[in-house]
């Protein structure tokens, strides 16, 4: 206690304790009785949530198992049918089996002449009836004995379904049999009045009704033969060849389900019927919201009016309908449970809050619900309330002082466990603060305790022992890096953003003809001036690490230690610091002054061989014109006067002579044809732009392809005869690809001069292509090669631009001094 309170910390926790006391007793005196008030309210609050969400859960759960019983019975109901139904189309599939004896021998008919309709005995266990003619053919008496071997399985049907109040099976040709035996035909209208084909429930299955073939529930209706509230489930059945025989159908009688819904609930029911020990209320819902079963008493309650009432009273309950309630409350009730849904809510009904709870009965397309008036629910929790604000307020006159003296001996206990459990860890961690600070990873924390001191002891002896495996690591990162630095081939460095050395390699010296790292950052203070042979290369290469983040290859000069010039391949990434600032770079440097030199001895090469090839295709065109086709003209023109003097030379051989002669002609064309491709002579005598529009001229009269040719700014350009051959010949190549491969009927040659460069593209419309897609082979990538490397002899470059179904752009750009160093 006494180093408790030797500490600041101490000193502060018992000032703290002191003064929290001192209050707690004022506050206590003023606020007590209050207080308790507060919470006397809250736990009877609490309670009475408590005990409505109880009843919400009990009341939906009885709601929910009566729902789910008659859920179950009505779908074991739709199963028998269906198992009927499929009895019923297997007996007819097979009536030479079934059809040449009935189950009951050969059953006997009587007919009634009143009614047109012939019927069973009474005697027999189904009633029978058939008014579909005058007699009984053999035909319809084979279907009668095919179809009376179900009698059994009507009868079963009906007594194995609770609430069934008959089973049956119609035909579509006028069979009718049904369970129980009434002796049908006494209730039965004339044929002529009524056909029994026409009844909703036979309709059910009908295929203009129920084209799919479902089971299928009919509305609640009332029952002719006095039967009450009836509801049908009924299953049409096929034979194997889909033709329609007949339905077969159970009828419910909902008597009990309504005296169930109706029933009273003494104040002495088993908890599973009162779940509330209240006096409550059911609903029975059919489809669309009518009231199949509803408390006589409640419905103007319910907001139904007295029009609803005599409803009620007359025995009418389907032609009311509970969504047409005056009460706001009610009707949404009621259009929650037409909806489907299922929950427990509370409901306002005549100003009294009720529970309710629904669950839909979805086979039929019902839904059930049961409603309690909440005060009687929570009539208990009242009760409590009474009796605790009772108990508060003699425990707030009578016990003042025990809760001080408890307040005091609280607060000398928290003051004790503060100092055992508090200020020792405290101190311990700080001990092993220090310590690590000091360099000394291999302190240990000692926590005896297990709670959150001894967690955060352990996670400081954690911590400290990651940090000394992340420093044995960063020592062998350290080392790792320092091996591949120094025995890599290439040039490693690492500068400031102004381009400062930090660190460089063995290799990095040895490029720059320094004999080791250090003499080279020595001697290299200034990269600017001292390293870069054109100082705005430095200020580009760190421009693009500035904006991109990473620079792959930058070509420049560099100066070595003896004053010669190297080519270098720079490559660089910048690493920034935590706010997003430049902190250093680091980067490759690769002599590759050989490969530039043999770069440029191919270039050299390659311009010699272009003009090499351009002035033997002059020497040759010039052959051409000047040799062979001035001979040709000779030929001609001898051919021509062939025949002077010789007016005895027949017809024919002059046909020939003047076939001959145009056959010369033709050769003397393409000679010179050939002549001005190999060198347009156009060329040297009308200059570049108006040799292009010329040929671009020729290009449409011989494709058919619409070439429009356009110049802007070439007056006053000169450009050597090199670079004038070549961008004809890229024009010629251009447009030849546009004819062999685009598809198109429209191209656009423009030559625009914007100093220091001259621009040539070709643009169509045709299909286009992918240029991501593999490239392919064929005289078309063979001829874009060629074009890229007729530009780069230029010193310029050619761009492809192109989309599928969209056409191609081919773009050259040449300096306005291109050639001029290919006659140097």
């Amino acid at each position: 206690m006494k180093q408790f309170l030797r500490s600041s910390l101490g000193r502060g926790i018992m000032l703290m304790a002191l003064g929290s006391v001192a209050l707690a007793v004022l506050l206590m005196a003023l606020l007590s009785v209050r207080a308790l008030h507060r919470l006397g309210d809250f736990s009877v609050d609490i309670s009475a949530q408590g005990v409505e969400d109880q009843a919400r859960r009990a009341l939906f759960g009885l709601v929910r198992e009566r729902a789910l019983r008659h859920e179950t019975l009505f779908q074991n109901a739709a199963a028998t049918t269906r198992s009927l139904a499929e009895r019923g189309a297997y007996h007819l599939e097979h009536i030479d089996l079934f059809g040449t004896r009935g189950a009951w021998g050969e059953e006997s008919f009587t007919f009634h002449a009143d009614k047109g309709i012939f019927s069973n005995p009474d005697q027999a266990l189904v009633s029978s009836v058939y008014w579909g003619a005058d007699s009984i053919g053999p035909a319809t008496r084979q279907r009668i004995n095919a179809v009376s071997h179900l009698d059994k399985s009507l009868a079963s049907a009906m007594l194995t379904s609770p609430g069934a109040a008959a089973a049956w099976l119609m035909l579509d040709d006028t069979v009718l049999r049904y369970f129980p035996n009434v002796h049908l035909v006494e209730r039965m209208a004339p044929r002529w009045e009524f056909d029994c084909r026409t009844d909703p429930c036979f309709l059910l299955g009908t295929p203009e009704h129920n084209p799919t073939g479902a089971t299928r529930w009919s509305d609640v209706y009332q029952d002719t033969v006095g039967q009450g509230l009836v509801v049908t489930v009924a299953t049409p059945f096929y034979t194997a060849d889909g033709r329609f025989q007949g339905v077969t159908g159970l009828d419910f009688s909902l008597d009990n389900m309504v005296r169930e819904v109706l029933r009273d609930r003494p104040a002495d029911a088993p908890d599973m019927e009162r779940p509330t020990a209240t006096r409550g209320f059911g609903i029975l819902l059919a489809r669309g919201g009518s009231v199949i079963a509803l408390p006589l008493d409640r419905a103007a309650d319910l907001g139904l009016g007295d029009a609803g009432r005599e409803q009620l009273e007359r025995g009418q309950p389907l032609d009311c309908k509970l969504t047409q309630s005056t009460e706001p409350e009610v009707r949404a009730l009621a259009e929650a449970m037409v909806a489907g849904g299922q929950g427990a809510r509370r409901v306002r009904i005549a100003g009294r809050v009720h529970l309710a709870a629904f669950h839909p009965l979805r086979a039929p397309g019902w839904s059930l619900a049961e409603l309690v008036p909440l005060d009687e629910v929570l009539a208990p929790v009242d009760d409590t309330r009474l009796a605790l604000d009772r108990e508060v307020r003699a425990i707030a006159v009578s016990h003042p002082f025990s809760a001080v003296a408890v307040t005091l001996g609280s607060s000398l206990l928290v003051m004790w466990f503060l100092v055992r459990r508090l200020l020792r860890p405290v101190r311990s961690l700080l001990e092993a603060t220090e310590a690590v600070s000091r360099g000394d990873l291999r302190h240990v924390v000692r926590m005896p305790s297990d709670d959150e001191f001894g967690e955060l002891g352990r996670a400081f002896n954690a911590m400290t022992a990651e940090l000394g495996r992340n420093q044995e690591h960063l020592h062998e990162a350290r080392e790792k890096y320092r091996s591949i630095f120094e025995s890599a081939v290439e040039g490693i460095y690492q500068s400031t953003p102004e381009g400062v050395f930090l660190n460089v390699n063995r290799a990095m010296a040895r490029v720059l003809g320094y004999e080791n790292p250090d003499e080279l950052l020595r001697a290299v203070s200034g990269v600017p001036t001292r390293l870069f042979v054109d100082p705005d290369d430095r200020a580009r290469f760190y421009g693009r690490l500035q904006a991109e983040g990473e620079v792959l290859q930058f070509e420049t000069r560099l100066r070595r230690k003896d004053g010669g010039i190297i080519w270098a391949r720079l490559g660089g990434r910048a690493v920034y610091g935590p706010r997003g600032e430049l902190v250093y770079v680091n980067g490759v440097l690769e002599d590759f002054t050989d490969v530039k030199n043999a770069r440029e001895q191919i270039r050299h090469l390659s311009q010699e061989l272009m003009r090499t090839q351009e002035r033997e295709r002059g020497r040759i065109a010039r052959d051409l014109h000047d040799g062979v086709a001035q001979t040709l003209s000779s030929l001609k023109i001898a051919a021509g006067v062939l025949f002077d003097g010789h007016p005895d030379a027949s017809p024919e051989l002059r046909r020939r002579a003047g076939e001959f002669s145009a056959r010369l002609q033709e050769c003397i064309g393409a000679v010179r044809d050939m002549a001005y491709d190999l060198r347009p002579s156009a060329l040297d005598e009308l200059g570049l732009v108006r040799t292009l529009e010329q040929y671009c001229r020729e290009f449409t009269e011989r494709t058919g392809i619409r070439a429009q040719f356009m110049a802007a700014g070439m007056d006053g350009v000169t450009l050597a005869p090199e670079a004038q051959i070549n961008l004809y010949r890229l024009t010629q190549e251009a447009l030849h690809n546009v004819e062999k491969h685009s598809g198109a009927d429209r191209a656009e040659v423009r030559l625009v001069a914007s100093h220091p460069w001259v621009i040539l593209s070709v643009t169509d419309n045709g299909r286009g292509f992918d240029p991501a897609a593999p490239p392919g082979g064929g005289r078309r990538c063979m001829g874009l090669r060629s074009m890229e490397e007729r530009a780069g002899l230029l010193g310029g470059w050619l761009d492809v631009s192109a989309q599928p179904g969209r056409g191609v752009r081919i773009k050259v750009q040449v300096p306005t001094a291109a050639g001029r160093s290919l006659q140097d």
